[in-house]
């Protein structure tokens, strides 16, 4: 994936461990760009663009471990309507 050096982005990689053995039971990686947006007020912030992301992952994290057996977990879409 080619990057926009004017965009805000943020990687992340991981891996969950048992604790009682100490073997992996899940890896994750991921890298998000800012959503496109007419006007961004989080890019004139230092963190505002990655935070969001971040917070973005936080969230679907939870619902991840939150899940049922058999049951999806969404993610969030790639871009997002502001209604004025």
């Amino acid at each position: 994936m080619a990057f926009d050096e004017l965009k805000g982005s943020v990687a992340i990689e991981g891996e969950l461990l048992d604790s009682q053995t100490g073997k992996v039971v899940a890896m994750f990686a991921d890298s998000k760009t800012e959503t496109p947006t007419i006007l961004n007020i989080r890019a004139m912030t230092t963190y505002g663009v990655p935070k969001k992301i971040v917070d973005a992952w936080a969230v679907l994290f939870v619902k991840s471990l939150n899940r049922k057996p058999g049951e999806k977990v969404n993610a969030p879409p790639a871009f997002k309507l502001i209604e004025l």
